[in-house]
């Protein structure tokens, strides 16, 4: 199994930033306490529950195996999604 990512592993929240203003949006962003966030979408039920768990976890990749073995590299999460 390999994990494959951006090298500069931005967090969920760059992520957001990065993609809405790469599409010309600039949203207002709230910071709330994971209890709460994991609240209001069980609220709204479009998020499936099992997805809040992990919303105060930012996705790390250790691209050394994928690069090693096939010399892969990818590009950054920025550059990919200007693309």
């Amino acid at each position: 199994v390999y994990d494959i990512g951006s090298s500069g592993n931005p967090s969920q929240a760059k992520m957001l930033e990065i993609l809405a203003s790469t599409n010309g949006f600039s949203p207002l962003t709230i910071k709330l306490p994971t209890a709460i966030a994991r609240l209001l979408l069980s609220i709204t039920n479009k998020v499936d529950p099992e997805q809040t768990k992990t919303i105060d976890i930012d996705r790390v990749a250790d691209l050394e195996r994928v690069i090693e073995d096939f010399g892969f590299a990818p590009i950054e999460y920025e550059d990919g999604i200007r693309m």
